[in-house]
């Protein structure tokens, strides 16, 4: 074609028709020639050289795209490192994958030969979020939506992080403990691992507002909450818990609270402590009742049972209760072995020295008052008395047990009573009694046998008069003296009469039951015996005669 040895540049636009000359480097120098319209149609278009590379430039001879020898594509680097390697010199760089059809959902795929992964930068058919998914699976393993929640298993997150799995677990590993937030089907979500769990608000004393939850095997720092995983113990207080929970510190060291209604606690199947506002309840059933629960008043500790629910008139109040067996124990071995297991009940007043310690006992049905019997210890004057009173009598004031007294100022009055000098004093207890053996002519003196409330010699006389004198004296002169008599070698019975009645003594006239003259008592083979009991004086109303205290 021959050869060209002068050019000048285009001045215009190139057409396609418009040729383009491209001399041949080997030795015959020709000029051959090929059209800008089919250019394009070439087959490739292979670098200058072999083992050179290949690169498109723009006007100002910077490199825009360069194929490396080998392979490697750079976009703003003749040096790429990678299959390919994008490089800017500005702070920031973009690469821009567009998708402008309606819900399009461009996207990245990676493969090898067993997995196929897609990543979704925004994914139209769902809810244009970030999607990364497993192609080889047909599951999306992680999903970021418009709103920055973050699925893991799911598209739909409800929450910050939202995991959705069939056995759920989040590991945070450590080089020698991990932390484990698992759920299963059975037991469901929960913290566990092989050694202790602390959960503590700024570790390591950090005065911050964050919740630490950590494994530690040193015993130096007690943490508010550790989890022994290995006995199933939760301490609080402590590193190391001796029961299931094991609580320690000083003050509160419990609160149990509910908004509104009750709060319980259960023990086992069967047992119940419910909270009722000013009262706690002690039964079988978390619904209270009078009849099934013990009840605590909180403000001074009384208790009752079978009592109105959170009424509390008196320090124990007990209704409607049977009790069939009360067995106290207890390990007082003062009195030999054979005094362990000792049984009492033991009621100690807080008042002054002499005030009273009793039991009353009443019922609800009775009127006018429903207070029955009092028994207890009470003093007068400057002994201790244990009385036994009725109070059925009249109406006690307001028909309350406080108002009750064993003793109201006259010792007489109090139904039965015994002093802390030893006797006891009833209406229908002897005041005294004895049998005496008449003595032989001479001996005025004779011993009682039997007896109570008499000294251990009496006087005798021919005059059939027999004296006693009282151990402890009588309240009064109106008693009642009843005695008999038997002669045994004549088989005459005898009958006795008060010929003289005093506080401190009293004289017996004997007299034969056939004739009735007076026996004489200087006799062996008379004997006598005589009962004194005490009574009213002109009415039944009046004080009775009882033992002097």
């Amino acid at each position: 074609m021959g050869k060209i040895n002068e050019y000048s540049a285009i001045s215009r636009p190139i057409n396609v028709s418009d040729m383009l000359f491209i001399a041949d480097a080997s030795a015959s120098n020709e000029i051959k020639s090929i059209t800008f319209a089919n250019l394009h149609s070439t087959a490739y278009v292979r670098g200058a050289q072999t083992g050179s590379a290949l690169s498109l430039q723009d006007g100002d001879g910077d490199t825009a795209i360069y194929i490396k020898d080998g392979g490697n594509v750079g976009v703003g680097t003749v040096t790429p490192d990678y299959k390919l390697d994008i490089e800017a010199s500005a702070s920031t760089s973009s690469v821009r994958i567009f998708a402008n059809a309606v819900n399009g959902y461009p996207n990245l795929q990676f493969e090898n030969d067993v997995q196929k992964w897609s990543i979704y930068g925004s994914h139209g058919l769902i809810g244009d979020g970030f999607d990364i998914y497993d192609a080889t699976q047909g599951k999306h393993r992680l999903f970021i939506n418009t709103s920055g929640s973050v699925g893991l298993g799911t598209t739909g997150p409800t929450q910050r992080l939202h995991l959705k799995t069939g056995t759920p677990q989040i590991l945070v590993e450590g080089s020698s403990y991990s932390v484990y937030l698992a759920s299963d089907s059975s037991s469901g979500p929960g913290l566990g691992a092989l050694n202790n769990l602390h959960i503590q608000h700024g570790h390591g004393g950090i005065s911050s507002r964050s919740t630490y939850f950590y494994y530690d095997t040193t015993s130096g720092q007690v943490t508010p909450l550790m989890v022994d995983s290995a006995n199933r113990r939760v301490g609080m207080g402590t590193n190391s818990p001796s029961a299931p929970l094991h609580i320690e510190g000083t003050g509160d060291l419990l609160l149990l609270n509910t908004t509104t209604g009750v709060s319980n606690i259960k023990f086992g199947y069967y047992g119940y402590w419910v909270n009722q506002g000013t009262y706690f309840a002690i039964g079988e059933s978390s619904s209270v009742s009078a009849s099934t629960h013990l009840q605590i008043n909180k403000s001074n500790g009384f208790l009752s049972i079978g009592g109105t629910l959170g009424t509390f008139t008196f320090p124990l109040e007990i209704k409607n209760a049977k009790v069939t067996t009360t067995k106290l124990n207890s390990t007082n071995t003062s009195k030999g072995a054979s005094n362990s297991g000792a049984a009492y009940i033991y009621l100690e007043g807080s008042g002054a020295a002499t005030a009273d310690s009793a039991i009353i006992f009443g019922n609800a049905t009775t009127s006018p008052n429903s207070c029955r019997w009092m028994c207890g210890q009470f003093w007068h004057s400057t002994e201790n008395y244990f009385g036994i009173e009725f109070l059925g009598d009249a109406a006690i004031a307001g028909n309350n047990p406080d108002n009750a007294d064993l003793n109201d100022g006259t010792l007489n009055n109090t139904t039965v009573y015994i002093s802390q000098k030893g006797g006891i004093t009833s209406q229908n207890t002897a005041l005294a009694f004895g049998h005496i053996k008449g003595r032989a002519a001479g001996t005025p003196t004779t011993t009682i046998i039997g007896s109570y409330n008499i000294t251990n010699s009496a006087t005798i006389d021919a005059s059939g008069v027999l004296t006693v004198s009282f151990t402890k004296d009588l309240t009064s002169t109106n008693y009642t003296v009843i005695a008999t008599g038997y002669i045994a070698d004549t088989d005459i019975p005898l009958i006795g009469r008060a010929s003289t009645k005093g506080t401190n003594t009293c004289a017996i006239t004997f007299r034969k039951t056939t004739d009735g003259t007076v026996v004489t008592l200087l006799d062996d083979d008379v004997e006598m015996d005589f009962v004194i009991y005490g009574g009213f004086g002109t009415s039944a109303t009046g004080a009775i005669t009882k033992l002097d205290p």
